[in-house]
């Protein structure tokens, strides 16, 4: 998976912000994300973004953002 932002000219011309699929990069691409969890304001929500390399395709890679986010009081889980 690749994050595109697309560039304003007569044709459009996308160009990957973070690229998930270069496994030399992988952990470094992850690392620049900050996670933004309820828990920063007292809350108990957590999420993660990991970097995951698949099995089945060797040059294939991810990365993956899961948690929990506990809605009582507006919980809240993100990642910038």
């Amino acid at each position: 998976i690749q994050l595109y932002s697309a560039t304003s000219s007569i044709k459009n011309v996308y160009e990957p912000v973070f690229d998930f699929t270069n496994k030399e990069t992988l952990e470094e691409t992850v690392n620049s994300f900050e996670r933004i969890d309820d828990a920063i304001m007292g809350g108990i929500s957590l999420s993660a973004l990991k970097p995951v390399q698949t099995q089945e395709q060797e040059e294939s890679c991810c990365a993956s953002w899961s948690g929990v986010c506990r809605t009582d009081g507006g919980g809240f889980c993100g990642m910038r």
